[in-house]
């Protein structure tokens, strides 16, 4: 056997046995994300505004993992012209993207379930989106239709039957980039209906819990959002802010609100809080066996709802929220 193939079976044997401490460390109970851990890569990306410099993140086996950042780094493409910026951000990932071995060994450690990538945006976000008077115009739209459906109506029925703690945040992940609203396709107003349940049930929460002078703060986090979304948005109250300082807001007085992200909000949240209401994708198993997702059920997530929430019920609407369900936690 020549070196080469010696130091390549060594590799896949170390990675091997990662992998298995890593699911070790999962069925022990040991925390698999922290606001801590969250926070501190976050503060340690923000103090690196030197491109170039490398990024240091702590991982699930308390070594640091060193990540080399750039920021905003343009790339141009020819064929149509297009300049786009590379814009370093914390990532993570979910306990099967950690524990599939063709997917983890080839660029980082399998420890490393919080990590600094880049993505990229095109440097002008406008071009090609609607104005902001199109956005603003497609969430009204959307804001009283849903008020007026039969959909939210039994939402509000539902809600009504459970005791619901104060409120004092409303926290959104991945509710999407605004568009120009669509009479032929509903599936195009995905991302405005998705707003508008955010601020009815912001609405609603406030009147039922009987709150006094307070008010519920609501946030919203996507990375797709533009300027003329952040302008819209924020006339209605919602306070856009970046990753990771979604996460970074949810405690036990909080409702989260996460449909179909690319990030594995589910395993995240019940690692850092218990939120009076989650409203998700519907749980459906351990996370194992089925399609490979982005935020994938899992074997905690799925002991979490059972010991700690009550199912209220779902979403109805399919084409605008995909299969999600609301769960109320138990007090």
């Amino acid at each position: 056997m020549s070196g080469t193939e010696e130091d390549e079976r060594r590799n896949e044997e170390d990675l091997t046995e990662a992998v298995a401490s890593v699911r070790r460390l999962y069925d022990s109970s040991a925390p698999f994300f922290t606001k801590n851990r969250i926070r501190e890569a976050y503060e340690s990306l923000q103090e690196s505004k030197k491109s170039g410099k490398r990024v240091h993140v702590r991982r699930l086996d308390g070594k640091l993992e060193s990540f080399k950042i750039h920021h905003d780094r343009v790339s141009h493409v020819p064929q149509d012209g297009s300049e786009w910026i590379e814009r370093p951000s914390v990532y993570y990932l979910s306990l099967q993207s950690l524990l599939d071995e063709t997917r983890i060994g080839a660029t980082t450690s399998p420890y490393s379930n919080i990590r600094i990538v880049h993505y990229r945006e095109r440097r002008n976000k406008l071009d090609g989106q609607p104005s902001q008077p199109e956005v603003a115009a497609s969430l009204q739209r959307a804001i009283v239709s849903w008020r007026d459906s039969q959909s939210w109506a039994q939402m509000r029925s539902a809600l009504g039957r459970f005791q619901l703690g104060k409120v004092k945040k409303i926290v959104a992940f991945a509710l999407g980039s605004l568009q120009t609203f669509s009479d032929e396709m509903k599936r195009a107003n995905r991302s405005a209906f998705q707003h508008a349940f955010l601020i009815t049930l912001r609405d609603y929460l406030l009147s039922y819990t009987t709150q006094g002078d307070s008010e519920a703060k609501c946030y919203a986090q996507d990375p797709a959002y533009t300027e003329h979304d952040t302008a819209v948005l924020q006339s209605q109250g919602i306070t856009i802010v970046p990753d990771p300082e979604g996460f970074l807001e949810v405690n036990q007085e909080t409702v989260v609100i996460s449909i179909s992200p690319n990030i594995p909000v589910r395993q995240v949240v019940l690692e850092i809080s218990r939120p009076i209401l989650v409203i998700w994708d519907s749980i459906e198993g351990d996370g194992f066996g089925g399609l490979p997702m982005t935020d994938p059920d899992s074997p905690r997530l799925q002991k979490w709802i059972t010991e700690h929430y009550e199912t209220v019920g779902s979403l109805s609407e399919l084409d605008y929220f995909g299969d999600v369900s609301v769960y109320v936690r138990r007090f």
